[in-house]
């Protein structure tokens, strides 16, 4: 009842953080483990750190492949029955697989994937913040493994999954250097439900060299990945995770770029356009509408008009509901028109209205807002659960 789990980390010059995440792995509460470490190419120091810990971890290196490489050569090495990735930025909460197992023994099923929360470690001020769009989700959301990879609620590193998965559906592409994981997540977990630990396990390291924001080809893989979802998925398969297809897609549509995700955003548009709308439609706009009318009577107003933003506008407009104005910092933006909402210095909103922050790390522009008089502030995260559950009036999506 006490199963080996394998803590794999991939590390490709990792001299700045990789101490830190050997050591969050040596430190679990869960003893059973042991700690592979894959040099993949390294032209730092990485090997003399590795090798400084001894016989405390299993050390391998290769010629640089990318990740999937690394990961892969791991899964073949390991003795484990669990396989639990850590990247060499990142760091476990000392009770991440403790947590996780006991998850598992609770359940009565073993042969289940696990996953949960994460806290964000922005760099250089180290500041830890949750994560709070999977926060913000009901529990019984994160536990359908179709959703996972589609809305991005799922980290590699908060999730522990069993050698066998790997058996079964295969190991990471290699041929792909940026979506490899989700990829994986979803063949492994779309017609699956995972275990959720309600909680924070992992601190996600954000800075300016890894793979999302210096892989210059991360924006075609998300396309080609995004649109290969969409189009394998069928409302039938949608239905038999318990999910409204109309609902789905309409999720589905938030979360594309347009015009980055261009071929994917159709799909979902056209996927929606012809699903019928629930039956509670109008009843559950009108209650998402009354509820942001009771924060205050002096209008909804946005902050922070980036990509966020823009799409926020787009989610409550498609649900019917006016914004008054957006906002940010920028002054080039001031003047102009976003999505038929037009942009105003953060001194024009009213002290008393509603703010929604859609920025995507939103406490400091919270606390921010709230120390300059704000009462009723709350972030875009925290709007989830109605956005996802108040269905999109097919009338209003001529605003596209």
């Amino acid at each position: 009842m006490n199963p080996l789990v394998s803590i794999v980390i991939p590390v490709y010059n990792g001299s700045n953080y990789m101490r830190e995440a050997i050591d969050s792995a040596l430190s679990q509460t869960y003893s059973n483990i042991e700690v592979i470490v894959v040099n993949d190419g390294s032209t730092d120091n990485t090997r003399e750190i590795a090798l400084s810990y001894g016989d405390k971890i299993r050390y391998f290196e290769k010629e640089n492949g990318g990740v999937s490489t690394a990961l892969n050569l791991a899964i073949r090495e390991m003795k484990g029955e669990y396989f639990s990735w850590l990247s060499h930025d990142d760091v476990y909460y000392p009770n991440k697989v403790e947590d996780e197992i006991d998850a598992l023994k609770k359940s009565g099923n073993m042969e289940q994937a696990v996953h949960s929360g994460w806290d964000l470690l922005t760099m250089p001020q180290r500041k830890v913040s949750k994560y709070m769009y999977i926060h913000s989700l009901k529990p019984k959301y994160l536990e359908i493994g179709l959703l996972l990879p589609i809305l991005g609620i799922v980290s590699g590193c908060a999730l522990l999954i069993p050698k066998s998965f790997f058996n079964q559906y295969g190991l990471f592409d290699e041929s792909l250097r940026g979506v490899q994981d989700y990829l994986k997540w979803f063949q492994m977990f779309r017609d699956r439900r995972l275990l959720y630990v309600n909680t924070s396990l992992v601190q996600s390291r954000i800075h300016d060299k890894q793979v999302t924001f210096s892989y210059n080809k991360m924006d075609k893989e998300e396309n080609w990945l995004y649109r290969f979802m969409l189009e394998s998925l069928s409302d039938d398969e949608i239905l038999q995770m318990g999910i409204n297809s109309y609902l789905f897609w309409g999720a589905a549509l938030s979360r594309m770029k347009r015009g980055c995700f261009q071929e994917a955003y159709d799909i979902a548009l056209k996927r929606l356009q012809d699903s019928e709308e629930p039956k509670d439609g109008v009843k559950r706009r009108k209650e998402f509408n009354d509820y942001l009318n009771g924060f205050s009577d002096k209008g909804v107003y946005l902050y922070c008009a980036g990509s966020r933003g823009e799409t926020l506008i787009m989610d409550l407009q498609f649900r019917g509901i006016q914004i008054a104005g957006i906002s940010d910092t920028d002054s080039s933006k001031w003047g102009t028109t976003i999505r038929g909402v037009k942009c105003i210095t953060p001194a024009e909103i009213p002290k008393d209205a509603l703010v929604i922050v859609t920025k995507f790390n939103p406490q400091e522009v919270i606390d921010m807002l709230c120390e300059n008089g704000y009462a009723r502030v709350t972030s875009y995260d925290n709007l989830m659960n109605w956005t996802f559950e108040t269905a999109i009036d097919k009338d209003n999506l001529y605003m596209l």
